[in-house]
């Protein structure tokens, strides 16, 4: 079948419009994958901010604005540290987000911001020519660490002053401490019994049974005291 111009103009057409109505279709599509994206990213909790190479701020969600106690129409649109006072205090964010950007690597990283005075775990990741930065404030998790800490000092040195013979196992019954009068009684320093079973560590195979008994008892039932 021989068409003529008016036909072949008729047939570019109605494909054209077909094609047409397909990528705006196609379009709607990815706006409403954008528009449903963007609404996660506003109400989750993780703090999340978008920035150029310049660490101006594009865009940010409504948590990112909380943390750095601005609003979020003032945040965008500046840089993320309005001083250099400020950018010198947070040095650690600023040379990790450069050379995330510099080298087109993801980084992550926890430290302490002295600007909004909180523990942050952060990551970064380039995408497009931009940053993508995602906070969390971590401070009370560090300062329950810290405390577990002092707590694990004072007790390793009221066991190391006492005149009791103390060993620590985990849940796996290996040793993870063996207190300053243990080791003088056996001649042999803390590398000998750390990670070792009871079997390992070289006590009388009576002692030895005593003490897998009464410690799997622990484990089993809870905290408790026995003499062996």
């Amino acid at each position: 079948m021989i068409m003529n111009d008016r036909e072949r103009v008729a047939e570019l057409k109605a494909l054209l419009e077909e094609r047409t109505s397909a990528l705006v279709e196609a379009l709607d599509a990815v706006k409403a994958s954008g528009e449903e994206c963007q609404e996660i990213i506003e109400h989750m909790p993780l703090a999340f901010l978008s920035l150029d190479p310049g660490l101006r701020v594009l865009t940010c969600n409504r948590a990112a604005a909380q943390l750095l106690g601005v609003g979020q129409e003032e945040l965008v649109g500046r840089k993320l540290w309005p001083s250099y006072q400020r950018e010198e205090s947070d040095g650690v964010f600023r040379k990790k987000y450069l050379e995330a950007l510099a080298q087109n690597k993801s980084v992550s990283f926890q430290a302490f911001s002295p600007v909004v005075r909180k523990w942050l775990d952060a990551r970064a990741y380039p995408s497009s020519g931009r940053l993508l930065v995602y906070l969390r404030d971590i401070t009370k998790e560090k300062n329950q660490d810290d405390i577990s800490a002092k707590l694990w000092k004072d007790y390793r040195s009221l066991a190391d002053n006492a005149p009791d013979l103390i060993l620590r196992f985990n849940e796996t019954l290996r040793c993870t401490f063996a207190n300053r009068e243990f080791q003088r009684l056996m001649g042999i320093g803390p590398l000998h019994f750390i990670g070792k079973s009871i079997g390992e560590v070289g006590l009388p195979q009576e002692t030895a049974e005593r003490l897998k008994s009464a410690r799997r008892t622990v484990f089993r039932r809870g905290p408790w005291h026995r003499s062996i």
